[in-house]
C-alpha cells in the first residue's frame, strides 16, 4: 500500500496540478500589412516579475486563466491583445527608446535539459556539483534521481552505480567523449576523477551515439573536466569528514604562459582505523590517492586542439588491522595498489570555406595496473589501452541534414591472473556513419549504424535511432533503440565477491582446475549483447509564475546473450556463464518546480524489474532495489550567501542471497543527505565554507561481515550488502576560487 501511495502521488504531482496554457505570438506590424516576430519578449501578469518569455519564434505559453497587463520590450510597446481561435496576439510597435547599456544576465540551472536535443540529455554544472560533498565521479550521483551509487561490498569501500536497472559497466562512460570506465578499472575507477576537476557532467538514457562507441547499452555518462579555456586561474577545494579523511584539489591556470595550460592536483588521505560496529574489521580503508594532470590547448584560424597527460597512485588497506583486532589468530588482511598513466589528444579543423564541415580526431593510451589481495584471494591485472576516432561532418545542402562518419579503433593489451592466467590481446576496428534530419524545430531525428570487427568474436553490428517531436511548446515526445555489445570482464566488474567466501567457477569448472588452454576466446566466453528501446515524455508548464517541468520515461533492455554470474544454483559459489533473455524495465517519473524564487524542488519514483535466466529460472538480480523514492530541496538566499540543501531518498527491498543457498529481502530504508554552505564574494575573489552530513538517519546494515569471527571459514560473506556500512558521517570543507 506504501508503495501505491508514493507511486500515485508523485503522478499525481506531476500531472495532476499542470494549468490550461494558451499558445501565444508575439508580433510588430510593419509597412505594407507584414508581420514581423518578436523573440525575448517578457510577458507581465499582476506579478513584478515575467510569467514567460518568448522564442526565437515569437511563441510563448500563457496560463489561460491569467490576464496580461504588460510587457518588456527594449524599444517597443504594447499597442493590443486578440484572442483568436485559443492563440493569443500580442501586437507591438516601436517607440523611441534611448539606451545607454542593456546588461543581461542569466543564471544556468543546477541540473540543464536541453529540450532541443533529439536524445533527452541532462547537463550537471558546477552549481550541481558544489551542493554535495562531491569528492568524486562515484558520489557526484547521490543527489541524482536517476542514478544509484552502492557498495559493491562492506570491506574494500569500493562504489559501483546502476542505470536503468543494470549496473555501471552496462552505461558508456566517457572522460571528455573518450572511453575512460573501461576493462579492469571497472570497480574502482569512479573514485578516480576528483569531483573538483569536473566543469560538467552530460548524462543521457537509452541507446548512445554512433561516434562514441559500441558498449552503450543504458546509456552514456560524459565527465568534462576544466580545460584551459573554461577553468578559473586559481580553485582549492579542502575537504575532512569525521573518519579524518581529507582531501586537497587544486586547479590553477597560469596567466604568463606561451600556450594556454591548467595544473589539476588533488591528494587525499584516509588514515583512520575505525569499527563502529565491533565486527574487528575497519568499516573505512585507510590509505592514499595522489593524482596529477596538466592539459594544455591551441587554437589558430580553423584549427584547435587540446593534449595532456595524466598519473594517479591509490593504495587502500583494510580488513582486520591492528587498531582494531584482538585475536590470537592470523588477520584478514585487505591491500590494493593501483597506478595509472595516460597522454591524450583532441584535435578538430572547421573548415572556413566550407560551412557546415569539418573534420575532428580523438587519440588516448594509458597504462592501468592493479595488485590485490583480498584475504586468501590474489589478483593481478594490467591493461594498456590504445584509442583512435577520426570523424568528419558535413552538410546536405542545409542544416536540415547533416551527417557523420568516421573510423575508430579500441586495442587492450590485458595481463589478468587470478588462480589462472587470463592474458589476452583485443582488437577492435570499427567504422560508423549517422544522419540527422532537422526540418523545423518540431521534429528531429538520428539515424546511425556501427560495424566493429573484433579479433575474438568477429563482426558486431550496432544501430542506433532516436527520434524527437514536439507536439506542443509544452510536449516533447522521444524515443529511442539501438544495439550494444561488450567483452567479458569477469573478475573487475564482480570485485565485490572476493570479499566472500565463495569459489570462483565458469560454466562449473572451478577456477582451481583452469588452464590457459581451456578457452578459445576469453573466459570462454561469449560477448554480451542487447538492444535497448525506451520512450519519454517531457512537460513544460509555470507553476507559481515560475517555470516547472515534468517527465515520464520508460526504457527496456532485452539481452541476446547475457554474462551470469550466479550465486543462487551453487551454495558458497559464483559461477559464470552465457545465458539469453534477460531483461530490464525501468519506469520513472519525476517532477521540478520552483513554488518561490530561489526555492527548488524535485522529486521522482522509480520502479525497476532486472529479471535474468539463473539456471534457466527467471529471477530477480539480487542487490537492486524495486523501487525507489527521490526528493530534494534547494534554497539560496537573495545574494547567494547561505547555500541550503537536503535529499531524501527512499530505498525498497533487495534480493539478497546467502552462502547457503536461500535468499531473504533486505529491510527498505531512507537516507538523508544535507549540506549548508556559506559563501562571500569580493571583487573577483570568491570564497565558501560549508558543513554537511551524510546517511543523517545513521542506517546501518547489520551485519556487515557475516561469520567475522571465523574469516577464513566457508560462511565469511562481506559482498552481501544492502545498505550503508558507516553510519551517520559529517563533513566540513573550504573552498576558495579566483575569477578572471
Amino acid at each position: 500500500m506504501r508503495k501505491a501511495l508514493i507511486f500515485g502521488f508523485l503522478c499525481f504531482s506531476l500531472f495532476g496540478s499542470a494549468q490550461q496554457l494558451l499558445t501565444g505570438n508575439c508580433i510588430e506590424l510593419q509597412a505594407g500589412g507584414d508581420t514581423l516576430r518578436l523573440p525575448g519578449v517578457a510577458l507581465f501578469g499582476t506579478s513584478k516579475q515575467p510569467i514567460t518569455v518568448s522564442d526565437d519564434a515569437g511563441k510563448f505559453l500563457w496560463p489561460a486563466d491569467s490576464l496580461l497587463r504588460g510587457i518588456s520590450y527594449a524599444g517597443y510597446r504594447l499597442i493590443k491583445t486578440l484572442k483568436r481561435s485559443n492563440q493569443l496576439w500580442v501586437v507591438l510597435e516601436t517607440s523611441v527608446t534611448n539606451l545607454n547599456e542593456v546588461q543581461i544576465v542569466y543564471e544556468r540551472a543546477d541540473i540543464e535539459l536541453n529540450t532541443l536535443s533529439v536524445q533527452k540529455t541532462e547537463r550537471m554544472g558546477t552549481q550541481y556539483l558544489i551542493k554535495a560533498a562531491c569528492c568524486n565521479l562515484s558520489e557526484s550521483f547521490e543527489t541524482n534521481p536517476s542514478i544509484d551509487v552502492n557498495f559493491t561490498d562492506a570491506l574494500t569501500g569500493a562504489k559501483q552505480i546502476q542505470m536503468l536497472g543494470l549496473s555501471g559497466p552496462y552505461a558508456l562512460i566517457t572522460k571528455e567523449n573518450m572511453p575512460y570506465l573501461r576493462g579492469l578499472s571497472g570497480t574502482y575507477g569512479l573514485t578516480h576523477i576528483p569531483g573538483t576537476w569536473i566543469h560538467s557532467i552530460q548524462m543521457g538514457k537509452g541507446a548512445g551515439s554512433v561516434l562514441n562507441g559500441f558498449d552503450s547499452f543504458t546509456g552514456q555518462i560524459n565527465t568534462e573536466l576544466y580545460a584551459p579555456e573554461t577553468a578559473p586561474p586559481f580553485l582549492w577545494n579542502t575537504y575532512v569528514n569525521e573518519n579524518l579523511r581529507n582531501e586537497y584539489n587544486l586547479v590553477l591556470k597560469p596567466q604568463k604562459t606561451s600556450l594556454p595550460m591548467v595544473l589539476l592536483a588533488h591528494v587525499s588521505v584516509n588514515p583512520l582505523q575505525q569499527d563502529k560496529n565491533q565486527d574487528q574489521f575497519v568499516d573505512i580503508p585507510i590509505g592514499e590517492q595522489i593524482q596529477l594532470m596538466p592539459k594544455f590547448s591551441f587554437q589558430k584560424g580553423g584549427f584547435e586542439m587540446q593534449w595532456g597527460a595524466g598519473m594517479l597512485q591509490d593504495q587502500k588497506q583494510a580488513g582486520q588491522l591492528q587498531n582494531v583486532f584482538n585475536s590470537p589468530q592470523q588477520p584478514y588482511l585487505i591491500d590494493i595498489k593501483q597506478n595509472k598513466q595516460e597522454v591524450f589528444a583532441k584535435a578538430g579543423y572547421v573548415f572556413l570555406n566550407r560551412p557546415g564541415h569539418s573534420i575532428g580526431s580523438q587519440f588516448s593510451y594509458s597504462n592501468f595496473n592493479i595488485d590485490l589481495k583480498n584475504g586468501l584471494h590474489k589478483y593481478n591485472g594490467k591493461q594498456s589501452t590504445l584509442y583512435l576516432n577520426l570523424i568528419y561532418q558535413g552538410i546536405f545542402k542545409t542544416t536540415a541534414h547533416t551527417y557523420k562518419a568516421g573510423f575508430s579503433h579500441l586495442q587492450n593489451s590485458i595481463t589478468e591472473f587470478y588462480i589462472a592466467d587470463f592474458s589476452r590481446w583485443e582488437s577492435v576496428p570499427g567504422v560508423f556513419a549517422e544522419y540527422q534530419y532537422s526540418p523545423s524545430s518540431v521534429f528531429s531525428m538520428i539515424a546511425g549504424m556501427r560495424s566493429d570487427f573484433h579479433n575474438w568474436f568477429g563482426r558486431q553490428w550496432s544501430p542506433r535511432l532516436h527520434i524527437r517531436y514536439q507536439a506542443t511548446p509544452a510536449w516533447t515526445f522521444r524515443a529511442s533503440m539501438g544495439r550494444a555489445f561488450k567483452s567479458p570482464y569477469i573478475f573487475s566488474e564482480q570485485m565485490g565477491y572476493f570479499s566472500s567466501a565463495r569459489q570462483w567457477a565458469i560454466n562449473t569448472i572451478p577456477l582451481t582446475s583452469w588452464s590457459s588452454s581451456s578457452y578459445s576466446v576469453p573466459y570462454g566466453l561469449n560477448p554480451e549483447q542487447a538492444w535497448n528501446m525506451g520512450c519519454n515524455a517531457q512537460y513544460l508548464t509555470r507553476w507559481f509564475d515560475r517555470e516547472a517541468s515534468g517527465s515520464l520515461e520508460i526504457y527496456n533492455t532485452k539481452f541476446e546473450q547475457q554474462l551470469i554470474p550466479d550465486v543462487f544454483s551453487n551454495p558458497g559459489q559464483i559461477n559464470f556463464y552465457n545465458a539469453k533473455g534477460g531483461r530490464a524495465t525501468t519506469i520513472q517519473a519525476e517532477m521540478r518546480c520552483e513554488p518561490k524564487k530561489r526555492w527548488h524542488l524535485m522529486y521522482a519514483y522509480r520502479f525497476v524489474e532486472n529479471l535474468a535466466p539463473f539456471n534457466g529460472q527467471m529471477r530477480d538480480w539480487p542487490f537492486i532495489s524495486k523501487h525507489r523514492a527521490f526528493f530534494n530541496t534547494r534554497y539560496e538566499t537573495r545574494l547567494k550567501h547561505w547555500l541550503l540543501d537536503a535529499t531524501l531518498q527512499w530505498h525498497g527491498t533487495k534480493k539478497i542471497p546467502d552462502l547457503a543457498g536461500t535468499v531473504s529481502n533486505s529491510p527498505d530504508f531512507v537516507i538523508i543527505l544535507s549540506q549548508i554552505t556559506y559563501q562571500w564574494f569580493v571583487h573577483q575573489h570568491e570564497t565558501a565554507v560549508y558543513l554537511g552530513v551524510e546517511n543523517l538517519t545513521n542506517v546501518r546494515q547489520h551485519p556487515a561481515v557475516w561469520a567475522f569471527d571465523q574469516p577464513f571459514g566457508n560462511q565469511m560473506d562481506a559482498n552481501r550488502v544492502w545498505g550503508p556500512i558507516y553510519g551517520r558521517m559529517l563533513y566540513f570543507g573550504f573552498r576558495y576560487k579566483y575569477r578572471s
